[in-house]
């Protein structure tokens, strides 16, 4: 670790070394977004074994949540708007405003509102050398709706955390009538005891339909057990050709093997993906090649994993 001794520092010294160090840290910055568009453009988080390139940003370079998702946004806006990279160069643009302003924009397309790229610019130049909240006042006069409070997440204590989220009033209201419907299971009658309600409830409906592998699909593995994989993709072609639908024993089956996490192992380094988000199902032998619809040739991927092994099969 480098000691730093400032007595012999003069406050001009100190003070210009300071803006040289963050000059320096500014085109660092710079580097590591165009490093990342690389890594994206690749999908080389995906070949690491990560679902996301958010992911590689946290688990991989380190980064926090937020200063990940910072990054990533910013190398997304220089690949459309490469004119940008002074602005961020010089600190006229930071990646806080940026992220506000592709959050806002995210918005307004959900409320069917484009923007030309012309608009867009316009945005992040009226973003320049204000502060993030001028910068979301400024976006709530053009579109109130849009500007959204981001969630927050605080733990208070070992067992209890505190959920910050904007909801629409529309859902406000059938929370309220949903209060009414299970009154009767409720203590507090407070929103917490209602999420918990309905969570667990459909929890359980979820894994039990996910998890469930009854006395049926037993029954049909044990008859099974002496086929050899050859035999299953031999007895099951007829079917897969006529349909792409896969049994939901088999469904259970994969996602119980799989611990009902992505199925992808880095071959270098043995690390397995984490995702389970977006998990679908993946032939081995693709469908259209004539793979089956058996546990032998399936695997649990997180969408970003699929998507990479179909590039690669298909050369997308």
């Amino acid at each position: 670790m480098k000691n730093f001794n400032f007595k012999k520092t003069s406050n001009d010294q100190l003070h210009q070394n300071t803006k040289n160090l963050v000059t320096r840290e500014r085109e660092l910055l710079l580097d590591i977004l165009h490093h990342l568009r690389e890594i994206e453009s690749r999908k080389l988080f995906n070949i690491l074994g990560y679902a996301s390139l958010f992911e590689y940003a946290v688990c991989e370079l380190k980064y926090s949540e937020a200063a990940a998702g910072r990054r990533v946004s910013a190398m997304r806006l220089l690949k459309e708007i490469p004119g940008l990279e002074e602005s961020i160069q010089t600190g006229e643009l930071t990646l806080s405003n940026i992220s506000t302003v592709q959050s806002f924009l995210r918005e307004e397309k959900k409320n069917a509102k484009t923007y030309t790229l012309l608009e867009k610019q316009k945005l992040y130049e009226n973003s320049k050398n204000i502060s993030q909240r001028e910068c979301q006042r400024k976006l709530a006069e053009i579109s109130p709706q849009s500007v959204k409070n981001k969630e927050r997440i605080i733990f208070i204590n070992s067992a209890q955390v505190e959920v910050q989220i904007t909801i629409s009033k529309a859902l406000l209201a059938e929370i309220e009538e949903l209060k009414n419907l299970i009154s009767h299971e409720l203590v507090t009658n407070e929103l917490a005891e209602v999420l918990e309600i309905c969570v667990r409830k459909n929890l359980k409906e979820i894994k039990r339909h996910n998890q469930g592998v009854g006395v049926r699909e037993k029954a049909k593995a044990s008859k099974t057990e002496k086929s050899t994989p050859t035999e299953k993709c031999r007895r099951q072609t007829n079917d897969t050709e006529k349909n792409r639908h896969i049994p939901i024993d088999t469904q259970r089956a994969v996602r119980h093997r799989a611990g009902h996490f992505c199925e992808f192992v880095d071959p270098s380094t043995k690390r397995r993906c984490t995702s389970q988000w977006k998990l679908e199902f993946d032939h081995q032998v693709p469908f259209s090649f004539g793979g089956p619809h058996i546990e032998e040739n399936l695997r649990l991927l997180c969408a970003n994993h699929h998507q990479y092994f179909t590039e690669q099969i298909f050369k997308c």
